[in-house]
């Protein structure tokens, strides 16, 4: 009987993200099938642990370094990961293990690793969307977005394991500011559609950081920017003017604005709010090139231009979502549309 891990081991979990480049192995089927994945969880931990293999030592130069600060490792699970089952199927008696069994291999969105040690559990998510990429080429299998929650000489030894055993390559997936504030916006366009209240509850206060290159502040490097629940309603309907007036030709302002700061303003309405509040209280246009927005912080999400990245489980009222229904919330699909988005961004469609 195969196991998955769905949806929730991506929430409530600050997350390195990594684009990582096609993993040479005949098949995606093939390597996201239960036997494979047992395989490499095997292998894996024998390297942690620093077992020999026909005679040759398969550990770390420094096992008895910086990974044994872990404690004492005690298992190490490769698991088939598919995203949203929980939340589009129902279960109407049937056993767990054959709808299992249904999301292996082709079906599969990925592979879940957890590490367990003495003192911490540690996580790392493969992903690519749910089905196999168009373009991918016999003896490649795409899966483009990495996530770890990992300490550095366990990450080290996770990234050093994909390379040798699947050729593939990672690297920091940097998230720029056009990305984060896209991503922001979505989320609460999405959300805003079902009313304020919806709105308030589901998002909460919003924090935007905006951060400076030295040579235009020397003794201010970033600036945080709180909005509050009650007020981002007020704020998405005021963008939706200033848009309108804009397309109208009927900027209040009338001057001639950077064409990056025209962009926020084009189809944002609230990064157009935002625009037009921080130059007139704060004097700071964000379209400016030596300013950017490094971080938005609500509670549906955190995104940082450093490439960190944490998920929070969906809002429902009155709890989570019933993992039996198969009509999604607002949230849920806000938040779906978030992870799509990473992955898109992970393939290099998205800036």
């Amino acid at each position: 009987m195969a196991s998955i891990a769905t949806d929730y081991a991506l929430y409530n979990s600050s997350f390195t993200l990594y684009r990582l480049s096609p993993l040479h192995y005949p098949s995606s089927a093939q390597l996201l099938s239960t036997h494979n994945l047992d395989v490499h969880a095997h292998r894996f931990r024998e390297t942690l642990s620093g077992d020999v293999l026909r005679g040759v030592r398969v550990g770390l130069e420094d096992r008895e370094g910086r990974l044994t600060r872990l404690g004492a490792l005690k298992s190490c699970q490769w698991t088939v990961f598919r995203h949203d089952v929980n939340s589009t199927r129902q279960n109407n008696g049937e056993d767990k293990g054959a709808i299992a069994e249904d999301y292996v291999g082709e079906r599969a969105s990925g592979i879940y690793v957890v590490v367990e040690f003495e003192r911490n559990t540690h996580t790392a998510l493969i992903l690519r969307k749910s089905r196999p990429a168009s373009d991918e080429k016999g003896g490649e299998t795409h899966l483009p977005l990495l996530l770890t929650r990992m300490p550095a000489p366990l990450r080290d030894a996770f990234l050093d394991y994909l390379a040798t055993t699947f050729d593939t390559r990672a690297e920091i997936m940097r998230l720029s500011d056009n990305y984060i504030s896209n991503a922001l916006e979505a989320f609460l366009g999405e959300i805003s559609k079902h009313g304020p209240d919806q709105l308030e509850r589901a998002v909460k206060d919003v924090q935007v950081t905006l951060s400076f290159k030295v040579p235009a502040t020397p003794s201010l490097k970033s600036l945080d920017i709180t909005i509050r629940r009650e007020d981002l309603m007020g704020f998405l309907n005021r963008g939706g003017r200033i848009i309108d007036s804009q397309r109208n030709g009927q900027s209040r302002a009338g001057e001639k604005r950077d064409k990056r700061d025209s962009d926020y303003r084009n189809d944002w309405p609230f990064m157009a709010a935002l625009s037009e509040y921080l130059r007139f209280h704060l004097a700071i246009d964000i379209g400016h090139e030596r300013v950017s927005i490094s971080r938005v912080a609500c509670a549906g999400f955190i995104l940082s231009s450093e490439g960190k990245a944490k998920i929070f489980a969906p809002y429902m009222i009155g709890g989570l979502a019933d993992p039996n229904q198969i009509m999604r919330t607002p949230t849920q699909n806000a938040v779906a549309s978030l992870v799509h988005q990473l992955l898109d961004r992970a393939k290099g469609s998205l800036d």
